[in-house]
């Protein structure tokens, strides 16, 4: 453990206030005068649980004269509150800010063995001093919760914001030029070997997620507001240019390397291949079922049904959040077109389907349908300037709706005629 960042200078008094009782930690010190303060700001690495994977952030304060310190942090919630799971099925989950010793929450990242990275922050004393009162400010109780958002509103961006405006706005100013990535990619990005995740997230993640961004926009993940922090300059009072971050600082780093690679991956032809060759294989195995043929008959069920069971209800999920819910960045997603609630009609009528002709024509119409719904997408989106960045999902499922919907429909047909043929030939 690296402890070289500021606030180790006085590692006597350290050591007693990591012994002391948790009521010292919250209390209020007396921070004049300000140029005796350094405040950092705290990058925490990605973690295993689901909701460290994109990393964490807050800010230190220290009086390096009596060696007090100070965290807040924004990013505070609990699973025991009343009507979490309620709150954040329905996109409305109230974060909290808090504001306490730093070995609290120093302990804990560190026991979930992630990186934790300093930054002292070169600003004058009238801009600590304006920092610190608006920190106070929203740790104060009734102050101190806020309605939590991934994407606009979060422990990153809230801190951006404080930092932007003790520079009177020149962070934001500074960062105002495109963005090279979207909001989904930057997301993606984070979910490196959690493939099931990422697939859900990305379904359900709307056109909202593609929109052009600016570096601004970028900061709302921790990281990334270190990477733009570290590099960024501002002008103070004097007309002086002041690098605003001094050199990174491992209070500790993790033993399992959590890689962010530099770019999002693109699964487009990875989810081609998967729905070509699943499609060949669940048609092949409904001509099977079609003739009689049991084990195909079972093999397809059982299949099919996993298919249409598990992407209807992720169809479903979908529709809920899009129309009943908060979360804003699912409204409009052109995936509800690719998978939806026709499928968990498709999952009911499949078990007969082989058992009577007129329900097997059903199953078959419902894909024919789904079908058509993707082509006519594919058009909508060819024809557009805007495009959700769904074509991974295109690629997976409209091979697999050909397979079970217009490809055996057009096969029936034309079996039926060439019965039509034989007889009439057998009659001539």
């Amino acid at each position: 453990m690296n402890t070289t960042f500021g606030f180790s200078r006085h590692r006597g008094l350290f050591l007693l206030l990591f012994f002391s009782p948790v009521l010292l930690f919250s209390q209020h010190f007396d921070y004049t005068p300000a140029e005796k303060i350094d405040v950092f700001l705290v990058t925490v690495g990605p973690g295993d649980a689901l909701y460290s994977w994109w990393g964490h952030s807050a800010i230190v304060v220290e009086d390096t004269e009596t060696g007090r310190q100070r965290l807040f942090d924004y990013g505070l919630f609990t699973f025991s509150e009343d009507d979490f799971v309620k709150n954040f099925i329905f996109g409305r989950l109230w974060f909290s800010v808090g504001d306490s010793h730093p070995r609290l929450s120093l302990g804990m990242w560190v026991s979930e063995d992630r990186d934790i990275r300093f930054r002292r922050m070169n600003l004058s004393g009238e801009m600590k001093k304006k920092m610190i009162a608006l920190l106070e400010k929203d740790s104060e109780p009734g102050n101190n919760t806020y309605l939590y958002d991934h994407y606009f509103d979060n422990c990153a961006t809230r801190e951006r914001d404080i930092i932007d405006t003790v520079l009177d706005g020149q962070l934001k100013e500074a960062h105002q030029e495109p963005s090279s990535s979207t909001l989904r990619k930057i997301s993606r990005k984070y979910m490196k070997g959690h493939f099931p995740m990422e697939f859900l997230l990305m379904f359900l993640l709307g056109p909202g997620s593609d929109i052009p961004i600016t570096t601004w926009d970028e900061m709302f993940l921790p990281e990334e507001l270190e990477y733009y922090i570290s590099r960024f300059s501002y002008t103070d009072g004097y007309g002086q240019t002041v690098k605003l971050a001094e050199d990174m600082t491992y209070y500790t780093r993790a033993t399992v390397e959590r890689p962010v690679p530099q770019k999002a991956p693109n699964r487009t032809l990875l989810m081609l291949l998967i729905g070509c060759g699943s499609a060949a294989i669940l048609y092949f195995l409904y001509r099977k079922s079609s003739k009689g043929n049991k084990p195909g008959r079972i093999l397809f069920t059982s299949i099919a049904g996993v298919f249409t069971f598990g992407f209807g209800v992720m169809g479903s999920l979908l529709l809920f959040m899009m129309f009943f819910t908060d979360h804003t960045i699912t409204y409009g997603n052109e995936n509800l077109l690719l998978a939806n609630p026709l499928l968990l009609a498709a999952f009911i009528i499949l078990f007969r389907a082989f058992r009577r002709n007129s329900l097997r024509m059903i199953f078959s119409g419902i894909f024919t349908f789904l079908s058509l719904s993707v082509v006519v997408l594919m058009v909508y989106k060819l024809s557009t300037s805007f495009d959700q960045d769904n074509w991974e999902f295109i690629a997976l499922f409209l091979p697999l709706y050909l397979a079970l919907g217009p490809v055996p429909l057009l096969s029936s047909s034309i079996n039926t005629v060439s019965v039509s043929r034989n007889r009439e030939t057998v009659k001539f």
